[in-house]
């Protein structure tokens, strides 16, 4: 009974699997017999075609919109991984491989699947559920690719014509995505404090023990945990990070600082043809001598004249200082001249200049009755005590071949290593505003004739250089103390322009400036945190810090460096 009334209520689909071989032969017999069968047979072959032309047209748009969908959540999620890796090692550089991955995959996945919220529900989870994702992180370079997998839905016409389904269709597509570093060009500035005090350790200590330093520490012992070592690790892996290049329209340049800062001896040769620099016959002086006793007044600043010509060959050393035509006074320019090409203000040569304390004439006997101690480079110099004499300083006191020299912007990782190998500790005081306005100087395209040409890889005025970034990165590590005694912050005095006279300027430009402290944070008086933090770029609403003063450990310092180059990272897809 049951196999009877199987056999009278089959369904139409199996009524039309088993009557598919005599429908066939009908049809040939039909074909062999008439014109009109051959014609039918041929159109009912070239319907097949069209359909399956049709179909498969439809699958390759289907798909293309399937992988466009898929492309754009894998895109968003390599973004925000690489955005997390950056994050994590600036948090914790000597983050394992293993645990830097188990953080940056959930993130990616994440990523992957808020971008697929859109989809049907049915659509959805079934691409949720075949969704496979390959993550590889490139620790070095500071970027994630992200390589998805997943169903989104599958074809729609062709999986089901039994003559195209061996044409290679899948249900699966993948997508691969790929970060990049810079959108816009970048240019940056390391200006960097060179003051013998880099030498010691993070904690004010000094790296050398006290037997060496009686004996005069040697500084090319490469004591690894000093400041300048740490500074230098620091610096070439934020080169690393911004890998520049002139494809990648990124320059970095090195201005390494104290009271002078140093021209490369091609740009030496350079501006003497120009006459950008000349040697002056007066200047001022910050006082004829230095008083002791806590009774007395230090004398005023005096005026003096100089050697009518330069005693020697001019080593490169420049301070803040300008000069007018030939022979008239090395002096302060009016803070609206600081960025004005030396063209139109020549500088003046740095044979003897004014650092705290010193003077061009020498005190004589008889000396005041509150004498202290005279620093000067003419005559005889006179020490504490009026009994104590020692030979004055010779002209370009400070400066020499041992100062590091300043590097233009480049984009030659290789020359910017090199001048990064080079920096060494070897000035006296510190003077930052110095380092700022000359890393302005370095950045500001009117100076690029200055420089040489070609070493700006942006020209503000393309289109393309459209968004370029200026930073200047400002390592000191310490308050400054080049203005004389109570004018540590050259506020006061005719030696040096104030570090927030620099500071605001260089911001009006429109250059963001991050400020790093080579000490720790317990070396930092509450007035020079403010006036660091008020240095920088950092406002009340900023959505990162541009000062970075924390830096109790080496491995914190680096990391702050780390930090300042993935901020000016643009992550973008590549492909």
């Amino acid at each position: 009974m049951v196999a009877s009334k199987s056999n009278t209520g089959r369904s139409p689909a199996t009524t039309g699997n088993r009557d598919t071989p005599g429908i066939a032969s009908k049809l040939l017999r039909f074909a062999s017999g008439t014109r009109a069968g051959a014609t039918a047979i041929s159109a009912a072959a070239l319907t097949v075609m069209t359909l399956g032309g049709t179909a498969l047209v439809v699958e390759q748009v289907w798909l293309a919109d399937q992988r466009d969908m898929l492309k754009s959540a894998t895109d968003a999620a390599t973004i925000a991984a690489t955005v997390t890796l950056g994050r994590e090692l600036n948090n914790d550089p000597a983050i394992s491989d293993e645990d830097l991955k188990a953080i940056i995959e959930p993130v990616a996945r994440r990523f992957v699947i808020l971008n697929l919220t859109h989809l049907p529900k049915e659509r959805y989870d079934r691409a949720i559920s075949t969704l496979v994702l390959e993550v590889v992180v490139h620790r070095a370079q500071r970027s994630v690719d992200v390589v998805a997998r997943a169903d989104l839905g599958g074809s729609l016409i062709a999986r089901h014509l039994p003559m195209l389904r061996t044409a290679g269709m899948t249900d699966d597509v993948q997508v691969a995505s790929r970060t990049e570093s810079f959108v816009n060009p970048v240019e940056v500035v390391l200006a960097i404090d060179v003051s013998a005090s880099m030498w010691e350790l993070l904690n004010g200590i000094s790296s050398c023990t006290d037997d060496e330093v009686a004996r005069g520490c040697d500084p090319a012992r490469g004591r690894e945990n000093s400041r300048i070592a740490i500074v230098k690790r620091a610096a070439k892996n934020l080169v690393n990070i911004l890998d520049p290049s002139a494809e990648n329209r990124v320059a970095i340049g090195v201005v390494p600082w104290h009271t002078f800062v140093r021209l490369e001896p091609d740009a030496i040769t350079r501006w003497e043809r120009n006459n950008w620099a000349r040697y002056p016959t007066r200047r001022v002086y910050p006082e004829p001598y230095v008083c002791k006793g806590s009774g007395c007044a230090t004398p005023a600043s005096i005026e003096e004249t100089l050697a009518p010509t330069a005693p020697e060959s001019w080593k490169g050393c420049l301070d803040s200082h300008r000069v007018g035509s030939v022979g008239t006074n090395a002096s302060l320019p009016a803070t609206s001249e600081f960025f004005v090409t030396p063209s139109e203000r020549a500088f003046a040569k740095a044979f003897f200049p004014a650092g705290q304390g010193a003077a061009y004439e020498c005190m004589t006997p008889p000396l005041p009755a509150d004498f202290g101690w005279n620093i000067c480079y003419h005559g005889r110099r006179y020490g504490t005590y009026s009994t104590d004499s020692f030979d004055p300083f010779k002209p370009q006191h400070g400066c020499s071949d041992a100062n590091p020299a300043m590097l233009p912007l480049s984009t030659d990782a290789q020359a910017i290593d090199e001048a990064i190998d080079a920096l060494e500790p070897v000035g006296n005081r510190t003077y930052s505003a110095l380092g700022l306005l000359w890393g302005q100087r370095v950045l500001d395209h009117a100076w690029n004739r200055v420089w040489g040409s070609g070493d700006h890889p942006a020209d503000p005025a393309a289109s393309e250089s459209e968004g370029i970034r200026k930073a200047i990165v400002l390592l000191t590590d310490g308050e400054d103390s080049h203005c004389g005694l109570g004018n540590q912050s050259c506020s006061s005095s005719e030696l040096g322009f104030s570090r927030a006279d620099a500071c605001t300027s260089i911001k009006q430009a429109g250059t963001e400036i991050f400020v790093v402290a080579a000490m720790r944070p317990d070396r930092i008086s509450s007035a020079l945190g403010d006036s660091l933090r008020a240095c920088s770029s950092e406002t009340a609403n900023s959505d990162a810090s541009y000062a970075f003063l924390d830096n109790t450990t080496r491995e914190q310092l680096e990391a702050a460096f780390a930090d300042i180059a993935t901020r000016l990272q643009t992550p973008r897809r590549v492909f």
